[in-house]
């Protein structure tokens, strides 16, 4: 994976999403997304091997089992924390993540790890070969506020306005792999901090409303 020349600056926040290579669909089933969602958990702020916790305790793989998983990344359980995950959709090709950088090189110590980890992943489930990822991810530096709301509700639109998914806005919530339900109050087990963007600024309804109007 191509190293990045700019460094990302600590505290700041990030839209950073990648495609896959050729735009071919890298996840299609609930084992894909829970193993992709739980390793964004988990390499957001441990130690150690993610293998071992997806194949351990957790390792029923129905996205459902992300609750039990996420309860057991809760901040006070955190050693490592590279990136504060604020908002995630996962889509059948590519990923967005809205993400806080917690330390030096966090944003990109943890993206490695999620990418690399999937990679491997996928390339032994489908007994393929190669690159998996268009090379290394991409940033967009979120400035202020108002593009911070703006951001979370772009990632949080992508299923409505994919080809890729059959899901209106109306019924967003119906879409597992995104962190939208946190968001109105419908996921109270969720790996996102939605309160960096929530909290004195909208009530799960008003929010809903932000992102479907």
């Amino acid at each position: 994976m191509p190293s990045r020349r700019e460094k990302l600056t600590t505290g700041s926040y990030y839209h950073i999403f990648n495609r896959s290579v050729e735009g071919i669909t890298v996840f299609s089933s609930k084992s894909d997304y829970f193993r992709f969602i739980s390793s964004v958990c988990f390499c957001s702020g441990f130690k150690g091997s993610f293998s071992f916790y997806f194949n351990g305790p957790y390792s029923d793989k129905s996205i459902y089992a992300a609750i039990g998983f996420s309860k057991m990344c809760s901040k006070n359980l955190r050693v490592d924390e590279k990136v504060k995950v604020i908002a995630y959709c996962i889509m059948p090709n590519h990923y967005h993540l809205l993400l806080s950088q917690s330390r030096d090189y966090g944003i990109s110590d943890f993206t490695k790890s999620i990418q690399l980890g999937y990679s491997k992943y996928l390339n032994i489930r489908r007994q393929r070969f190669g690159a998996l990822w268009c090379g290394a991810f991409k940033s967009i530096h979120v400035k202020d506020e108002e593009q911070l709301f703006k951001v979370s509700r772009y990632i949080h639109r992508n299923p409505a306005v994919s080809s890729k998914v059959s899901v209106s806005l109306q019924n967003l919530e119906d879409y597992k792999y995104s962190s939208y339900r946190e968001y109105i109050g419908l996921d109270p087990y969720g790996i996102c901090d939605p309160d960096e963007i929530i909290k004195g600024n909208f009530t799960p309804k008003e929010y809903r409303k932000f992102v479907t109007i």
